[in-house]
């Protein structure tokens, strides 16, 4: 009675504790829905009728909703703390002790549950029972008269008693409580308050923990006992007269169903078919019918052993492999059919008779030692032996067996397989003598191999070889035609016969590029191609492409602009050739191919991770496009669109390959998008490192107003959007009426710009004739301006301009880095660059006094090297090879330098030069290396032959001049030719050089002592401009700006105005710590420097006239 007491009261607080964890899935919570909450709990309170009230708290037991009491209503803390703290702790729900009620102030039991939101614990939720259930649960129970029973928890504070009486949470009698703490689990004695002996027992919930005690007073229990035991002996003495009747009775018929059953025993045991006799009661009919189940059950059984067995002997028979078993101590070997087979064999002898019947001796041996181990051991028996049949042939055997252990882990004997594996045998000996024979032939074939890759490699060598000689005999006779075209050029030819020369010199350039095409395809074919990992300026890469696009577009209306990302930077690390190579074909790819309409270049930058860059090039052209059939294999080497397309543009069809190699080898990625008709868009993306910022960030001049005007809306746009970012505001126009139209009206509202870009070349009225019509208006000021013009017209600009007062005249195509810089400029007040100076005159004697040796085997490059020499001023002394070069510097004197040839015959340059430096005071003799391959792969070889520098074939005064300048300042250092310059010519102005009147009036017109200090500057301040430059590299912006200060204010002095000024602008910006602009005015400060050294050279008489 008390256990089934006991499983109510745990299913009564289970069903609680569903309803609780049911209110705490409520979705209501997700929202914090608390109004929600409190009607659904009440509406589930009363529907379920389990609880009698819930109540929901914080981590701090504060009571946010009690369900009697409404909503919003001020409620007390929890009356169970400790409850809400176990719950915030384990996650766990838990069934409470009885405690009084902080609103109700009635004593309740609950059951504890977390809400849990985000996998953390929310809110503490309780489901409470008043004492009043716990006394239904007791009345709903059936107990005998006198019973009593009662409910208290696990701290012995009763809940409700069958009596009543009580006050919920008293405690019970020290005696009860004590046989609760003992765990006593039989009856005992209780006594009363009012004297009452209770015979009772205690039983305890399983899953609340809480107990149930039910009694009965002792005196009603004896009373009971006394009347239960003498109805109980008249019982018995009844039963037992009765019993004797019925025994005689039921001995005789079991006997007979014993006998009947006892045949059919017997016959079961000999696995016979059983008949049962009639039998005469219940246990012995089933009996019988389990004997004859058991003997159907036996009966199939051995029905499917028999199938089983004859499936183990196709088995083995099929996979040639028998099985053995033998007890230790016993001389029988029992095998299976197929092990007797496999021997030709009725019966296998016992281990003795093995011996000498079934293996050789030695075998045998082997065989008995394995086994001797397995059966000591236990370890496994496996071995591959040869075996003998009954006929005396031999076979080979895969043995296995395994010990056989009894009860007691003991060894009681050993069970095995033998299989037949002569065929595996056979087949393993043919598999060896297969593979010795292939083993055999892959060495034949290996070396067959390495004799054709020698040969390969000699015929690649010859190749090579063959290459470069070629290439020396091409170019050989094609630098002869470029220079003696140059210097036919450069004499007083009538206008015919200077475009006859003009074009025989474009045609042999073509060709000569098309060489150096040729020629970097076979090296990148050959894998002979290193690329380069140095720090380097995008900016200057960008620019250098921008002037090759402009100068191509001279004669084509086509609009050329770029768009770069702002988050451009500008110091990167790779191989800056090959990227500049990359997108100078691409770039003449769309100047080539685009005869109207537009080239826009696009410049997409995306960090990556490690420091890295992903840089994503697009050339987007108007021009011819591509057919579809094309786009294939238009990156294929001497592919075009079509031989068409060879004719009328040229080329070598090589640029896109040679880039796509170039892509590859930098781990990068070309492709191209086309419709004939519509144009093509190129996409070059490459990933490179980032380089280390060079300076801090450059703030722009604040509060400019910009204005824009030019026709082209692509370009008008991509010239706002840096101006923009730079935080100005910008005005467009799209003509030049609109924009002399926003001049006035910005003028009569005091909204005056500060800068003006304004196109040139514009439909209806250009920008000239817009300045004139805003000159002639009275009372117009006009901002600073900035003409832009196709970077060929410069100079026709500057003509047109003249008496315009144009601040700057701008090249398109601009970047905006360009743009910026040349703004900050025009408001700095600076002038910009000078206009391309004109080339040396034929009478230019720069070289007077030099005394050169030139070893050239071609007679006619020996007549351009020495009359372009000697027409600067040079003398010259030839050798046609390099022993003659060699007998030429043992008797002659001490040689300004040698200009050495590196394919001649008899004695090559590279003997020739280290046998110069191994005469006696030839160390620093400068020896150049005169080549037409003056790549820089060819470098390093040239320096190890001991030769100071290279200088590329056709010769070029300036070249010559900088390389000997260079090697007088660095004697030990190996120097090329510098490439081609790259400075920035997005803007133009026209400057004094040098005013030598106005100077000499502050030196009272002593010309010799002026002409005296234009020396000395040359002397000690023309390497001022690069040392600038290598300090701001190395991040030394103050050193750099303390050099153009010292260079600003000796050339005011000099009355080098326009090298002052710029030398004054690149001190401020370095000041500033504007990097950027720095570069950009280091090199036209350089420009500028070269210049006034012409300048001075002219007018001191260092080159005669």
């Amino acid at each position: 009675m008390a256990k089934t007491l006991a499983l109510s009261l745990d299913n009564e607080l289970i069903d609680v504790r569903n309803v609780a964890l049911a209110l705490a899935s409520s979705g209501h919570f997700a929202n914090r829905d608390l109004p929600a909450l409190h009607r659904q709990f009440i509406d589930l309170l009363q529907k379920s009728d389990v609880g009698s009230l819930a109540v929901l708290s914080d981590r701090d037991g504060r009571q946010l909703l009690n369900t009697q009491q409404p909503f919003g209503a001020v409620l007390p803390r929890h009356a169970n703390p400790a409850a809400v703290r176990q719950i915030f702790a384990t996650g766990q729900p838990a069934i409470s002790g009885l405690y009084i009620g902080a609103v109700s102030r009635r004593a309740l039991a609950s059951v504890d549950v977390p809400v849990v939101l985000d996998g953390k614990v929310a809110y503490h939720l309780s489901v409470g029972l008043f004492t009043d259930k716990f006394d239904a649960l007791l009345r709903r129970q059936t107990l005998p008269a006198n019973w009593e029973a009662g409910i208290f928890d696990g701290e012995g504070k009763l809940a409700a008693r069958t009596l009543g009486g009580i006050i919920a949470g008293e405690k019970v009698s020290p005696a009860l409580w004590k046989a609760t703490v003992d765990g006593r689990d039989d009856m005992f004695d209780v006594t009363r308050r009012d004297g009452t002996v209770m015979r009772s027992v205690i039983t305890a919930a399983p899953v609340s923990g809480w107990h149930v005690v039910v009694g009965i007073p002792r005196v009603i229990l004896e009373d009971d006992l006394q009347q239960r035991i003498s109805q109980f002996g008249g019982v018995l003495l009844l039963m037992f007269g009765s019993g004797m009747g019925l025994a005689w009775f039921m001995g005789n018929r079991i006997a007979r169903s014993v006998n009947a059953l006892t045949a059919p025993a017997i016959a079961l045991e000999a696995g016979d078919s059983v008949q049962i006799s009639p039998v005469y009661f219940r246990e012995a009919e089933d009996v019988a019918l389990a004997m004859a189940g058991t003997a159907r059950l036996l009966a199939t059984r051995q029905r499917v052993l028999r199938e089983r067995d004859i499936e183990l002997v196709t088995a083995q028979r099929l996979s040639r492999m028998g099985s053995w078993n033998w007890t230790l101590g016993s001389e029988v070997v029992r095998a299976s059919e197929e092990t007797c087979r496999m021997f030709g064999r009725a019966t296998i002898p016992a281990f003795a008779a093995q011996k000498h019947a079934m293996f050789a001796p030695d075998v045998w041996d082997v065989l008995e030692q394995a086994l001797y181990r397995t059966a000591t051991t236990g370890e496994l028996c496996d071995l591959e032996i040869q075996a003998r049949r009954s006929t005396g042939d031999t076979f080979w055997a895969h043995y296995c067996c395994e010990a056989i252990r009894d009860s007691r882990h003991r060894i009681v004997g050993l069970r095995g397989t033998v299989q037949d594996i002569s065929e595996r045998k056979r087949a393993q000996n043919e598999l060896d003598r297969y593979r010795n024979d292939l083993e055999a032939l892959v060495t034949s074939r290996t070396i067959e191999l390495e004799q054709a890759r020698d040969a390969a490699e000699s015929a690649n060598r010859a190749k090579s070889d063959f290459l470069a000689t070629m290439s020396h005999e091409l170019r050989t006779p094609l630098h002869a035609v470029i220079g003696l075209t140059r210097l036919l050029g450069a004499a007083p030819i009538s206008p015919r016969q200077r475009d006859h020369a003009d074009n025989i010199l474009l045609s042999a350039e073509a060709l000569q590029t098309m060489i150096d095409d040729i020629l970097d395809f076979s090296r990148i074919e050959a894998g002979k191609l290193q690329l380069e990992h140095l720090p380097f300026s995008l900016n200057a890469i960008l620019r250098t492409t921008a002037t090759v696009i402009g100068i191509g577009l001279v004669d084509k209306p086509v609009e050329a602009c770029f768009d770069i990302d702002p988050d451009m930077p500008d110091l990167v690390l790779g191989d800056s050739l090959r990227l500049q190579q990359v997108l100078l074909n691409l770039a003449s790819n769309a100047v080539k191919f685009t005869d109207a309409g537009s080239i826009i270049v696009q410049l997409l930058c995306e960090p990556r991770a490690g420091g890295r860059i992903a840089l994503k090039f697009i050339f987007r052209d108007s021009g011819i496009g591509i057919p579809a059939a094309q786009l294939d294999t238009i990156f294929e080497q001497f592919t075009q669109a079509d031989t068409s397309t060879t004719r009328r543009y040229g080329g070598s069809g090589l640029g896109l390959a040679i880039s796509r190699r170039l892509a590859d080898l930098m781990r990068g990625t070309i492709s191209v998008d086309s419709q004939p008709g519509q144009g093509s868009t190129f996409c070059f993306c490459v990933e490179l490192e980032r380089g280390a910022p060079s300076g801090p960030v450059v703030r722009p001049i604040a509060g400019l107003r910009v204005l824009i005007i030019d026709d082209h809306p692509v370009t008008r746009d991509l010239l706002a959007r840096p101006c923009i970012a730079a935080g100005w505001q910008v005005t467009t126009c799209d003509s030049a009426a609109s924009g002399l139209a926003e001049l006035q009206r910005s003028a009569a509202n005091g909204e005056d710009h500060d800068v003006m870009l304004l196109d040139w070349q514009m439909p209806g009225m250009d920008g000239v004739t817009m300045l004139r019509q805003a000159r002639a208006i009275d009372g117009l000021l006009l901002p600073a301006t900035l003409l832009m013009t196709p970077m060929g017209m410069l100079e026709q600009a500057a003509a047109v301009s003249a008496d315009l007062f144009v601040d700057r005249l701008a090249a398109k195509p601009l970047l905006p880095a360009t743009l910026l810089a040349t703004i900050r400029q025009t408001c700095l007040g600076e002038l910009g660059t000078l206009l391309p100076a004109l080339a040396a005159t034929a009478d230019d004697r720069r070289l007077a006094g030099m005394h050169f040796l030139v070893a050239e085997d071609n007679v006619i490059n020996q007549m351009v090297i020495e009359q372009t020499l000697s027409g600067a001023g040079a003398s010259v002394e030839l050798a046609s090879n390099g022993q003659d070069a060699v007998a030429a510097t043992q008797r002659a004197s001490r040689f300004t330098a040698v200009l050495m040839d590196i394919r001649m015959p008899v004695m090559d340059g590279y003997e020739a030069t280290r046998l110069i430096r191994a005469q006696p005071g030839m160390a620093s003799l400068p020896v150049l290396a005169l080549t037409a391959s003056a790549r820089r792969q060819d470098h390093e070889s040239f320096r190890q032959a001991g030769m100071s520098g290279v200088i590329a074939k056709p010769l070029a005064i300036a070249d010559l001049l900088a390389m000997l300048d260079s090697l007088a300042r660095h004697p030990g250092q190996f120097t090329m030719q510098a490439t081609a310059d790259t400075a920035d010519t997005g803007d133009i102005a026209v400057p004094v050089i040098l005013n030598a009147d106005h100077a000499l009036r502050a030196f009272g017109g002593d010309a010799p002592t002026f002409d005296a200090l234009l020396q000395q500057f040359m002397l000690t301040c023309s390497d001022d401009v690069r040392r600038a430059g290598s300090l701001l590299m190395e991040d030394d912006s103050a050193g750099a700006a303390a050099l153009a200060h010292g260079l600003a204010g000796t050339a005011r002095i000099l009355g080098a105005e326009q090298l002052a000024r710029i030398a004054s602008a690149t001190e401020v910006v370095l000041l500033d710590g504007d990097t950027e602009t720095a570069g950009v005015l280091l090199d036209e400060l350089q420009v500028a420097m070269q210049q006034l050294q012409q300048a001075i050279s002219r007018r001191t008489g260092l080159l005669t006239n």
